[in-house]
């Protein structure tokens, strides 16, 4: 009897869970999203096909996938019927948007205490006036479009009442603050937000854009919690891109702030509270860029007022304007810091307290460009790569590299391009660091002469060994060789190996190898993880898992045959291992063949 319940109980089971996984497929057997929706139960998935659905839809509180074939692919259009995708029912993580256009959304009337507003043109998270758990209403939102949505409050998302919603990988484009009938509902910079969270919301955004909102690109106000900003673009929007106006703890990270604008001050980002001073971590914003930001009076880029605390970190900032300040301004009680970040060509003065012995500014690391004249202060060209068009990662040369202070570093473990944020001991300046192996000591080898103390280069082509930039330049179609010189203080002469990688060598992707010492050791054949390409060993006097290109003997110098000349552009990395008389292992200088 025992195992026939048994039985019957994982029968019971087995049952339960086939069920939980049905798919419900739009058009067929569903004759649209929502009546998908209504059949749906927790755990299930609704797959929609290509096409354009007129419809609005709401989750009805169910635990559920609703999946498209992505942007462009799969459209829900609601005709300005109202809001296009409504969460409301207390929907948590496990309620899923996926790959749509969200289009056609027309705010539906909400009062906020005694004002009516339009909210949530394209989706509308609604929670409640009063806490309900940890989050009313917490849906996710992935791979969506957001676009020509309007309303007087959150055109393209809004979220109210203790909620939060995750955005992954989303683009909100062209909010409106002007209704399907072309009545303009608001002043300019007002309405027509991207994002809107009101009363006490937190929103997390990962990756995607947020561009010409008529409004705030990216809005949290009424004592909301912490939001997190991380890998978005922030382009063209009229009513400063992040608008912080109270709320606690929040962060931007590694985001891009192209051309935003406000009416009034801080043109990428504002930010406005009445905390108690030290109360909450200050807002954050690290490893980010801002470029062409305005506004007509303060701030160009950053306003801060009230009792805000906001805490700039590796960031770079060019070509910010403004009546006053071109990049950040400060008023009332609120404390501004800057650490290890780049400002250039933003206007005289462009970073400072307004008048006021209440406001607290704090300059450590910096290059700031026509700024104030104080300790951790400096006016230099950084040399970026390009600037003009929009590549602000350092040049070889830029006195930007290792010239920040790893005490000033703050969460983040990347750089604005991801990369890791402390390449070579010492941080950067700037949102970018450096990869550039030139920078890195070890690119010059661990061979030291015992007499001289001094590194000895035993890799050169054409008799060059690169220099400080550890590169030789090498015409295309031109015939250059490569050789390795022995250590004069290694008797008898050790025997050698010589790897390469059809590839230019960069501080964080090389790796470290049982046969070679430090991190700029290459791999002596292609294994997996191959991280620069075609890895070859060229030489060796030992044997070694794969073969060698070129024979070699032990002798006080080896040179390779001349090599053809190549077409360029082709970068060729090299370097050495060298064993010693008592078995130990060094590595010579590293050497980048630049054929152009």
């Amino acid at each position: 009897m025992r195992s026939a319940i048994l039985a019957l109980l994982f029968f019971a089971s087995f049952v339960i869970r086939i069920a939980a996984q049905t798919t419900h497929l739009v058009p067929s057997p569903a004759d649209s999203i929502q009546n998908a929706i209504n059949l749906a139960s927790d755990g299930d998935t609704v797959s929609v096909g290509a096409g354009v659905w007129h419809e609005r839809i709401n989750f009805l509180g169910k635990a559920i996938r609703v999946v498209g074939l992505g942007p462009g692919v799969s459209t829900i259009d609601a005709q300005f019927t109202g809001s296009v995708v409504t969460f409301s029912n207390q929907e948590q993580s496990n309620s899923i948007l996926e790959g749509f256009t969200i289009t056609g959304g027309h705010g539906d009337p909400f009062f906020f205490g005694t004002t009516l507003q339009s909210s949530g043109g394209g989706i509308a998270v609604i929670g409640a006036y009063v806490p309900n758990g940890p989050a009313v209403c917490s849906p996710t939102i992935v791979n969506c479009e957001i676009t020509g949505c309007f309303a007087e409050r959150g055109a393209g998302v809004w979220v109210f009442g203790y909620s939060h919603v995750d955005l992954v990988d989303c683009r909100i484009l062209s909010s409106t603050r002007i209704d399907p009938t072309g009545v303009v509902v608001s002043p300019v910079g007002v309405g027509g937000d991207g994002v809107y969270a009101q009363l006490n919301c937190r929103v997390t955004m990962t990756g995607g854009e947020i561009s010409a909102s008529e409004g705030a690109a990216f809005f949290v106000e009424t004592a909301s919690l912490g939001s997190t900003v991380s890998g978005v673009t922030f382009d063209s929007n009229l009513g400063s891109a992040v608008l912080f106006n109270g709320g606690q703890s929040h962060r931007v990270s590694r985001c891009r702030f192209i051309s935003n604008s406000s009416p009034t001050s801080g043109g990428a980002m504002a930010c406005g509270n009445n905390n108690v001073p030290g109360s909450f971590p200050p807002i954050l914003v690290e490893d980010c860029i801002f470029v062409g930001n305005s506004a007509p009076f303060e701030g160009g880029a950053l306003y801060v007022g009230g009792s805000s605390e906001v805490l700039v970190s590796s960031c770079t900032f060019l070509s910010n304007s403004a009546s006053l300040h071109g990049v950040a301004s400060t008023i009332g009680f609120a404390a501004l810091e800057f650490r290890n970040t780049i400002v250039r060509a933003c206007g005289p003065n462009p970073v400072a307290v307004t008048p006021n012995p209440l406001g607290v500014l704090t300059l450590a690391s910096c290059n700031i460009e026509s700024g104030p004249v104080a300790p951790g202060v400096v006016d230099v060209d950084p040399l970026f790569v390009d600037a003009s068009s929009g590549d602000f990662r350092l040049e070889a040369a830029s006195p930007m590299i290792d010239a920040g202070s790893n005490a000033l570093m703050t969460t983040s473990a990347l750089d604005f391009a991801g990369r890791p944020r402390i390449l070579n001991g010492t941080i950067d300046i700037g949102a970018h660091e450096s990869d550039d192996i030139a920078n890195h000591a070890t690119a010059a080898g661990n061979l030291v002469d015992p007499g001289a103390g001094t590194t000895f280069r035993a890799i050169r082509v054409n008799g060059d060994d690169g220099g400080s930039d550890h590169r030789v330049a090498v015409p295309a179609f031109s015939p250059w060789s490569l050789s390795f010189t022995s250590p004069t203080w290694m008797t008898p002469h050790p025997d050698f190996a010589i790897f390469g990688a059809l590839a230019e060598a960069t501080i964080e992707t090389v790796v470290n190898v049982p046969l070679g010492v430090g991190e700029m050791s290459f791999v002596p054949c292609p294994v997996v993880p191959q991280f620069e390409g075609p890895v070859f060993t060229l030489t060796s006097t030992v044997p070694l898992p794969c073969n060698a290109v070129l024979p070699s003997v032990p002798g006080p110098t080896w040179t390779t045959p001349l090599i053809p000349g190549l077409p360029g552009p082709i970068d060729v990395s090299f370097q050495g291992v060298v064993l010693d008389a008592v078995g130990g292992l060094h590595t010579t200088n590293l050497l980048i063949v630049n054929i152009r």
